[in-house]
């Protein structure tokens, strides 16, 4: 059962999440030229978070908001192991902060919130009536 439900925090979590999806794009070419594996990644991240903004606009889809969700975990989580430890061959990006993370993190977060806040404020589905139930 595809959940649809258009509500102005799904769209602005969608808005959250096309921004995140350009903050990814601008740093493919410095990622790839540090660590390749990275620069795939990112670009994977930035498909998805496409999809998913297009999902959440015109429709506020579940898969759109496991996706976002989803991504903006994963974008926290990577910022973080970078900050704190490094990443795996990529020493020259250990705790090397350029604009698009700093404008990231804060895109994450609220998406996060976005989306937890919908997820807490929707109407309970009303109860399925079963057609053949006695």
């Amino acid at each position: 059962m595809v959940m649809s439900l258009r509500t102005a925090r799904a769209r602005a979590a969608a808005v959250t999440v096309l921004l995140l999806g350009a903050c990814f794009a601008v740093q493919i070419p410095r990622l790839t030229g540090v660590a390749p594996y990275l620069g795939v990644l990112v670009g994977a991240g930035v498909a998805a978070g496409v999809f998913a903004a297009v999902r959440l606009w015109f429709g506020g889809h579940m898969e759109g908001r496991v996706l976002a969700l989803t991504l903006a975990l994963a974008g926290l989580v990577g910022h973080g192991l970078n900050y704190a430890a490094g990443l795996p061959g990529a020493t020259a990006l250990e705790g090397n902060v350029s604009g698009a993370s700093m404008l990231a993190i804060p895109l994450e977060l609220a998406t996060v919130v976005l989306l937890v806040l919908d997820a807490a404020r929707r109407p309970a589905l009303p109860a399925r009536r079963h057609p053949y139930a006695l």
